[in-house]
This record gives structure tokens, sequence and C-alpha cells, in this order.
């Protein structure tokens, strides 16, 4: 009985296996590519397949050997003929000057220069008229202005 239950095991399993092969010659049209086995009426379409890849294979490879040094031949090249500035409106002086108007900027600077002069002139005079007169009122002026000087060359040590 064991041996009959085996048999039948065997022969189900071998009409499995014929029904499934079968089934891939009625389908042998659609070949998959993740089937494990070709069937035999694919076997030269494949062959044939596999020459017209391998043949475009070398075809790219070739071009690609003849053509990638030219191309960086001509990116190296480009980099070299890149300007780096590029003048879109030629620079033209101009028949008359507008500004600055120098003569103007030397009378202010000399008018300045004159009323600072004047304005120290005086307060020294100031100072001076200050010492004679009274001595106390001077003397806290100093004071204030030695403070002062101190106070500036702390700060400039300082920065």
């Amino acid at each position: 009985e064991k041996a009959q239950y085996e048999l039948n095991e065997l022969r189900a399993k071998y009409n499995e296996l014929k029904k499934a092969e079968d089934e891939k010659v009625l389908h042998s049209n659609s070949y998959k590519n993740n089937d494990i086995f070709i069937p035999i009426g694919n076997v030269p379409e494949i062959g044939m397949q596999y020459v017209r890849l391998y043949r475009e294979v070398k075809i790219q490879e070739t071009l690609l050997e003849f053509l990638y040094p030219q191309y960086e031949q001509a990116r190296i090249q480009e980099a070299k003929d890149t300007p780096t500035v590029q003048i879109l409106d030629p620079a033209i002086p101009p028949e008359l000057k507008s500004k600055p108007k120098r003569i103007i900027m030397v009378a202010v600077a000399m008018l300045a220069t004159f009323f600072v002069m004047v304005l120290m002139i005086v307060v020294n005079a100031q100072f001076e008229n200050l010492r004679e007169t009274n001595q106390e009122q001077y003397e806290k002026i100093q004071q204030m202005r030695t403070g002062l000087r101190n106070d500036l060359k702390f700060w400039r040590k300082n920065k």
C-alpha cells in the first residue's frame, strides 16, 4: 500500500511537469527572461537577439572611443576661449567734465581752513588772556584739557 501511494505521488508530479512543459511550448512566443529553461524553438531567435545586441554594444563602444576624446578636447577649448570679462559698451571720455567741480572744492577747503585757523587763533588768544586775568579758571581748564588728552590716549591704546 505504501508503494502504491508513492507511485501515485510520482505520477502526479510527472503530470505536473509535463503540463508545465506543454504550456511553455504553447506560449513559446511569450518567453520570459526570468524562466530558467529556454524553449528549444526559441534558441535561434534568442541567439539572433544576442548577436544584434552584442553588435549594438560594440558599435556604441567604438563610437565612444572616437567621440569621447573629441568631446573632452572641445570642452577644454571652450574653457580656454571663454573670455573672463565681456565688454558690452566701450568707454568714451566726455567732452566736458560735469563733476566734481574742482574750483568749488578748493574754494570750500580754503575757506574752511581759514575759519578753523581764525578760530584757533581766537581760542588761543582767549586762553592767554584768561591766564593773565583769572589764574584759577585757567588752571581748571588746563586740568580738563590734560584729562581729555589722557582719556584719548587710553582709548587709542585699547583699540
